[in-house]
């Protein structure tokens, strides 16, 4: 069960970041890649928050 909404969390992250970037018309491929990290920060930040271990 925790882990059906990790992923769902991980899976929201992505779809909203993507459509920032569609929204901005972000091409660059570096800035894409921040936005991939930053991401990346947020859903374990999400994750140490709930204290879930997934890992």
């Amino acid at each position: 069960m925790k882990n059906i909404v990790f992923l769902i969390l991980v899976i929201l992250d992505l779809i909203i970041i993507f459509s920032l970037t569609y929204y901005f018309k972000i091409i660059n491929q570096q800035q894409c890649m921040v936005l991939l990290i930053l991401s990346f920060i947020i859903v374990l930040l999400i994750k140490d928050l709930f204290k879930i271990n997934y890992f």
